[in-house]
């Protein structure tokens, strides 16, 4: 729910496969959770939060272990691979998501930046 679920998934995979450092990506992934109180609030909508740390907890885990586990296992394009990716399409997007078309083309690529605490990217 909210994007943690698949698309968190799908982000993980795309931030692991540009080379975003696992400790980066965590951060991300717990920024994001944070964030979503405030959507819920806004949206009239009890906090998904109080749900997800009840699974965690029954399952005697925490985010920072799952995601922590995910990423320590995880070979990103052997997984997009089995997905059904080819080699050319993963160089092709593992491109688009880090190299800037410095000549403004709309469809320049993306570089994938991670705030710090502060929220300065580094």
């Amino acid at each position: 729910m909210a994007g943690r679920d698949r698309t968190g998934l799908i982000a993980i995979l795309l931030l692991a496969l540009a080379g975003v450092a696992p400790e980066d990506i965590l951060d991300d992934y717990e920024r994001s959770a944070t964030r979503l109180s405030a959507l819920y609030a806004l949206l009239g909508q009890p906090d998904d939060a109080v749900r997800v740390r009840a699974r965690l907890e029954a399952a005697g885990t925490t985010t920072t272990a799952v995601v922590t586990e995910l990423l320590a296992g995880l070979d990103v394009e052997e997984r997009l691979r089995a997905g059904g990716l080819t080699a050319a399409e993963l160089d092709a997007l593992r491109e688009r998501l880090t190299v800037v078309d410095e000549g403004g083309s709309q469809d320049a690529g993306v570089v994938v930046a991670v705030e710090d605490g502060r929220g300065a990217a580094r």
